[in-house]
């Protein structure tokens, strides 16, 4: 992978300090509405949620995120959040493992824009959201990112630490956690793992 690969992406982080509003999960679906706005904004129309840290476009990915909290024995002190974002890519560029999965601005608008247009629009996108979640509260997020899932409504497998979750993606919880519906009908509260969307519920 050569440097040309990096030099069409956006990267960054961006440190957050404390607030009483800090939850992780909360901050990190925050940040996911955010990216996909902007993705939606520059022309990926398609842009989507998957829960709980990735953007996608009809099932390809254009953007992560990651939420990682700094914290003492009695308190949070700050977050680090992290965003990778596909600008100028071409499928060619990509690993040909990564190319069933992955896509990019110039390829879901069709256009070439620049690299500092995006990181700023990224940035406006996640300040809003952001600056919403800490006055208001999770409920705006929580909805806007119900309408922009491409999680809820699927059936899907979880995979965290060895243990695999397999039900149907019925609701986000309050506190950010995916609700998934398991055989027999048991409401499962899932915090983190890998998933794997399956078919439609």
């Amino acid at each position: 992978m050569d440097t040309h690969y990096f030099q069409k992406r956006v990267w960054f982080s961006i440190l957050l300090l404390a607030s009483s509003a800090f939850a992780a999960p909360e901050i990190t679906l925050a940040s996911a509405v955010a990216v996909a706005e902007a993705a939606r904004e520059l022309g990926a129309h398609s842009a989507r949620i998957k829960w709980p840290n990735d953007v996608e476009c009809k099932g390809h990915k254009i953007a992560g995120l990651l939420t990682e909290l700094r914290a003492e024995m009695d308190r949070v002190r700050h977050a680090i959040l992290g965003v990778g974002f596909n600008v100028s890519l071409q499928m060619s560029d990509f690993p040909e493992e990564l190319r069933p999965v992955a896509t990019s601005l110039l390829i879901e608008s069709g256009e070439r824009q620049p690299r500092p247009l995006v990181c700023a629009r990224l940035l406006e996108h996640l300040e809003e959201w952001l600056s919403l979640h800490e006055t208001e509260g999770f409920g705006p997020v929580a909805d806007r990112w119900r309408e922009l899932s491409s999680t809820l409504g699927r059936r899907v497998r979880i995979t965290s630490e060895g243990e695999a979750v397999e039900g149907d993606a019925v609701d986000l919880a309050d506190d950010g956690a995916l609700l998934v519906r398991a055989p027999g009908g048991v409401l499962v509260r899932v915090l983190a793992g890998d998933v794997e969307h399956c078919t439609m519920v």
